[in-house]
């Protein structure tokens, strides 16, 4: 899937030393490069390379864009909404209510519905992709066993 992912100059080959090294740090370069991408540059990336799209519905894709962004707010801005957040959900339509002071107010029951959502996204890509590649993986019964 990363044979095409550029260049890597000798002294980085040289310094890894061996092949399997080298394989990881070629593939963390890539997810940190697409760490820093929107989600629908990511969703692309993965079709183009698994066939496989992340999100099975549209809203299914909101639903994700929408919680990325929540998170970066509570992250980064104190939950108040700004412009940058506005432009990221553009054409979304937010499933939360702001505040007179600008923040995003999170209610339970959306936050549960995202959640469970989110989990499943997850554990569908998960299935998708081992059975297609024929890789093992964990059902996801047994994934939330591992959780507690």
């Amino acid at each position: 899937m990363l044979k095409s992912e550029g260049a890597i100059d000798v002294a980085t080959v040289i310094e890894t030393g061996n092949y399997e090294d080298l394989i990881w740090r070629i593939v963390e370069r890539k997810v940190r490069d697409l760490s820093y991408k929107p989600l629908s540059e990511l969703r692309k990336f993965i079709v183009s390379r698994t066939g496989i799209d992340l999100f099975p519905t549209p809203e299914t894709f909101e639903m994700t864009v929408v919680a990325s962004e929540v998170r970066n707010l509570i992250a980064h801005n104190d939950c108040v909404v700004n412009d940058l957040f506005k432009a990221r959900i553009k054409g979304i339509a937010l499933p939360c209510e702001v505040s007179d002071a600008g923040r995003i107010k999170i209610e339970d029951g959306w936050l549960r519905r995202t959640s469970y959502t989110l989990d499943r996204v997850v554990f569908r890509f998960d299935e998708l992709v081992a059975k297609k590649f024929s890789l093992d993986t964990l059902s996801q019964i047994a994934a939330s066993l591992f959780r507690h």
